[in-house]
């Protein structure tokens, strides 16, 4: 996700926040359907697939650049399930996370 961002000069479009942002919100509902809290979501930890583009090359600065939401549609995914906590008993108390990305 950040090299989209990256290469998109830091600046998405409505159109593809809406998309994105739609494939994570259904992502987190699973994980909460299974009572997983993920606790260190972030830009590197979502994970865009171009199922156009070839799986053993990665996808260029130029594609990105360029990529249009309504032509060429992606897949989302939330990686980086480390600090992912099952809350059978509902508690949250817990902490963890990326300090740097952390609220104060």
């Amino acid at each position: 996700m950040r090299k989209l961002f990256n290469a998109k000069g830091k600046h998405l479009s409505e159109k593809i926040v809406q998309v994105v942002s739609t494939q994570i919100c259904k992502g987190l509902c699973y994980l909460s359907s299974l009572n997983i809290i993920h606790w260190d979501l972030k830009l590197d930890n979502i994970f865009i697939h171009f199922p156009s583009q070839p799986a053993d090359q990665q996808v260029s600065d130029e594609f990105l650049k360029n990529w249009d939401p309504d032509n060429d549609p992606i897949e989302c995914a939330i990686g980086d399930l480390g600090f992912a906590k099952k809350m059978d008993d509902f508690s949250t108390k817990s902490y963890c996370g990326t300090p740097l990305n952390m609220a104060p």
